[in-house]
């Protein structure tokens, strides 16, 4: 096995960092979205907001730094997949609520932004 270099080591542990990132904001749009709409809804919509910008700026990072282009790839999926989870907040938040299909539609986007962090993280492992 090779040793990796520093350049390889650093995007791995920001794949990582990126990774432990995605898993805060599903949690917090998961547990928005049980709440009853309110003051309190509105906060929590802010917060995820400024999660969703911070894991932005950190997948673009992660893409300009790819050593890869497999790593550039699954860094563009990551971005494309964040991209689908703020186009659905921003619907929900704009109707002032979530009902069954945006819920259902969340959740799909959700997995899906699961899905490529983990492709991100998996690769940072190997």
């Amino acid at each position: 096995m090779r040793k990796r270099s520093e350049g390889e080591q650093d995007w791995n542990a920001k794949a990582v960092r990126v990774w432990a990132q995605g898993a805060n904001l599903r949690d917090a749009i998961r547990t928005v979205e049980l709440l009853t709409p309110g003051a309190e809804v509105s906060v929590r919509w802010g917060d995820i907001q400024r999660l969703a910008d911070d894991m932005n700026k950190a997948l673009h990072v992660l893409r300009e730094t790819a050593i890869t282009e497999d790593e550039h790839l699954r860094a563009d999926d990551a971005l494309a997949a964040l991209d689908a989870v703020r186009m659905t907040m921003a619907t929900e938040r704009s109707l002032d609520g979530v009902d069954a299909a945006r819920s259902r539609s969340m959740q799909a986007n959700l997995q899906t932004l699961d899905y490529t962090l983990g492709a991100l993280r998996a690769r940072a492992t190997v």
